[in-house]
């Protein structure tokens, strides 16, 4: 992403539905996987830890450190004031050792990866065995757009697609489901209307903030999803999550 995306990024994902929302989701879905893993303080990476508030958040979860390789995102980092475990890296070369951490959080990452099996790998080598990887990523080919583009994303998955490519670097997913579901429809229009029309009314829209009504009304939709998502799994959506562990030998 360019300066002036996470420039749009910083200022909003504290209270932009979007974040909001996905960071609802996962605070009700992942603590029962980090109980498994006992009552220790755990080790969490965020690979490309963005601007600050997702480490925030799972700071609350344990120890968090982060890494990106971009350099404006570890400057915004430092200006939220979580600078102190953050470094410079590629996915594709996580600067940690072997069997490091204890959860690894990889959201919305992997779409703007050429090479996604080398960082599947390296999140793979610096995961402890019983350890956990949480992953965001982009669904549906279809849904493709110029927003797409603009974020330089190389792929949108489908379920099987990501659960494949999971299996085939031997990892598995014990978690698997599409979310964004309510509010499928208006944004599919969108995404459809925009790959045809290019209106300009769209454009920097995924770093912008809605109007406040319409961001409460988003917010509340796309928040509802974590309290449906304990129960049941969502067929579509404008997104996947993935739980996944190492494949037991």
């Amino acid at each position: 992403m360019d300066l002036r995306t996470y420039q749009g990024v910083s200022l909003i994902e504290k209270e932009h539905w979007w974040y909001v929302g996905r960071r609802q989701i996962l605070g009700k879905l992942f603590p029962r996987y980090l109980e498994i893993l006992g009552n220790k303080k755990k080790k969490i990476l965020s690979v490309g830890c963005g601007m600050g508030e997702e480490l925030k958040f799972l700071s609350n979860y344990g120890e968090a450190f982060g890494i990106d390789e971009n350099e404006n995102a570890i400057t915004f980092c430092k200006l939220s004031g979580v600078d102190n475990l953050i470094k410079k890296a590629s996915a594709a070369n996580i600067p940690f050792a072997d069997l490091f951490f204890d959860a690894i959080f990889a959201l919305d990452v992997l779409e703007h990866i050429e090479d996604e099996s080398a960082a599947l790998n390296e999140m793979k080598r610096v995961l402890k065995s019983e350890g956990v990887i949480f992953l965001t990523v982009p669904a549906l080919r279809f849904l493709w757009s110029n927003a797409d583009k603009r974020a330089h994303h190389f792929r949108r998955y489908n379920k099987r697609e990501l659960s494949n490519k999971l299996n085939s670097g031997g990892l598995e997913a014990i978690y698997l489901t599409y979310f964004n579901t309510i509010l499928f429809p208006p944004i599919a229009v969108l995404k459809i209307w925009s790959r045809f029309s290019n209106p300009k009314i769209l454009e920097g829209a995924e770093v912008s903030m809605p109007p406040a009504p319409v961001n409460i009304l988003l917010k509340f939709l796309f928040s509802a999803e974590a309290l449906l998502l304990s129960f049941i799994k969502f067929p579509f959506g404008v997104s996947l999550l993935a739980v996944v562990r190492k494949k037991k030998d």
